[in-house]
């Protein structure tokens, strides 16, 4: 028989794994203890479904993976265009041909990454045929040409980057393009209607332009459509002769512009690239990727967006 020692070492204060007793000095107290039952029924080869808790407390459902942990999506569940499987837009997209599909932005498989300077190139060539269309068809309907419109809205110019350069940008995406210069015309030539009726209109001209980018950038907040060369869209309608001469031919030559640039953007960017990233929303996306689990983590919608999950724990596990 094994004696054990006289003095065993002092393990109080130490947490042991398997122990439910206290433990003390005494030797005696030793014969107290009680193993919790095995690892093994705690291990992830239970049923799913099944509810069980590690060594951490932590609630699993028998899964290979743990609820609250989101794993990072493989390449094609992380790209960006999810919604294309949602919903009317992929019922849309099986009814055309692919050839015209794949224009709108549909792709079967990720797109291949481009070089980033063949990536300029396209740019430079959709901003040169995007302008150049604008003003050659602006100078050739007689409703515009009567009025004295301008060759080009100066908005466009900003737009065109958004559109063949920064393409992977909410900024970018039609919803955003089209319903934000809509709003910023309406809203910049209700503005200097306004402010014409003041006698001394020419003073306090630039007050107008003011409240026109400013209430136009609340409105697209609001909407969710922010646009950043709409702003320039709100504050040109007021304060540029020619924009105000147009009065409410203004708004259609704003929307004209906008869906030539957005078509030249389809054809161009769709060549090598994948444009657009959604249509309407990218929360269709989002709901596409993550589980629908209530102790499931919280995630950052702009970088679901982009491809990226967020990995921010809860505070709190039921």
């Amino acid at each position: 028989m094994r004696h054990l020692p006289t003095k065993p070492p002092s393990i109080a204060g130490t947490p042991i794994r398997g122990i439910t007793t206290n433990i003390s000095t005494s030797y005696s107290s030793l014969d107290s203890i009680t193993p919790l039952p095995p690892p093994s029924s705690h291990s992830n080869k239970s049923r799913p479904g099944d509810l069980s808790y590690d060594a951490d407390g932590v609630k699993h459902d028998g899964l290979e993976n743990p609820p609250h942990i989101l794993r990072r999506p493989s390449r094609a569940e992380s790209h960006p265009h999810v919604e294309e499987e949602v919903g009317c837009l992929s019922r849309v997209h099986s009814s055309l041909p692919y050839a015209i599909a794949h224009f709108l932005g549909h792709r079967r498989t990720p797109p291949a990454r481009v070089h980033p300077i063949l990536d300029l190139f396209w740019a430079f060539v959709g901003i040169v045929c995007s302008i150049s269309l604008i003003a050659v068809l602006t100078q050739h309907i007689p409703m515009f040409v009567e009025n004295g419109a301008p060759v080009i809205v100066a908005s466009f110019g900003a737009a065109a980057v958004l559109e063949f350069q920064a393409i992977q940008s909410p900024f970018a995406q039609p919803r955003n393009i089209i319903c934000s210069q809509i709003i910023a015309s309406i809203l910049g030539v209700s503005m200097s209607k306004l402010f014409g009726m003041l006698p001394n209109h020419h003073s306090v001209r630039f007050i107008g332009g003011a409240l026109s980018c400013a209430v136009a950038t609340v409105l697209m907040g609001i909407t969710g459509t922010v646009h950043p060369p709409a702003g320039a869209t709100a504050l040109i309608a007021v304060v540029d002769e020619n924009c105000i001469k147009l009065g409410w031919y203004f708004v259609p030559l704003v929307l004209l512009s906008c869906i030539l640039m957005f078509t030249v953007a389809l054809l161009i960017n769709n060549i090598q690239k994948q444009y657009p990233v959604y249509w309407w929303s990218p929360k269709k996306q989002a709901e596409a990727i993550l589980p629908k689990n209530r102790d499931s983590n919280f995630f950052n919608a702009s970088a679901i967006e982009f491809g990226e999950m967020s990995q921010v724990p809860k505070a709190s596990h039921r």
